[in-house]
């Protein structure tokens, strides 16, 4: 998505410049410099599904206080030790990209995932809950997939 998004803001950016070939590649570039952000916040996300699952929506609060960070922190005068909090802010600019501060937000998702990875036995998920999906009334439809016996006077084929 990142490079798509960069490939075409690079293009039509390109045509309203004349310049196709220089802003395609500089804007696909900076959009895909984004990412080893975007892997933090989903790798937040995912330590907080391994390690707190009954807390995992917390993870949508986590991407808010990133967009409000980036887009309103300088307008709000907040001060830059609160808007570094946010990945976005440590990625380098389109003029000066460089691979050290994106390496260390990539070890830095690549950690957080990892941790979020080692337990599998606290989330919610459970192989009881899948092998027996039920249908939106209630009814068990696990007889479609041969596991059990159709409940009496359900729809479906018999046996």
């Amino acid at each position: 998505m990142l490079a798509i998004s960069g490939a075409s803001t690079g293009l039509v950016h390109g045509l309203r410049t004349g310049d196709v070939g220089g802003q395609l590649g500089r804007l696909t570039l900076a959009a895909l410099a984004q990412s080893p952000a975007v892997w933090i916040v989903g790798a937040v996300t995912v330590l907080l599904v391994g390690w707190l699952p009954h807390a995992a929506s917390a993870a949508w609060g986590v991407l808010v206080t990133c967009v409000v960070l980036g887009q309103f922190g300088a307008l709000l005068s907040l001060p830059q030790a609160l808007i570094d909090v946010s990945p976005f802010g440590h990625v380098p600019g389109i003029a000066n990209i460089t691979v050290a501060p994106l390496a260390v937000l990539t070890v830095i998702a690549l950690g957080l995932a990892g941790v979020g990875l080692l337990d599998p036995r606290r989330r919610d998920i459970s192989a009881e809950s899948l092998a027996s999906p039920a249908s939106p009334s209630g009814t068990d439809i696990g007889w479609m997939y041969g596991r059990c016996e159709r409940a009496p006077g359900a729809p479906g084929r018999g046996r």
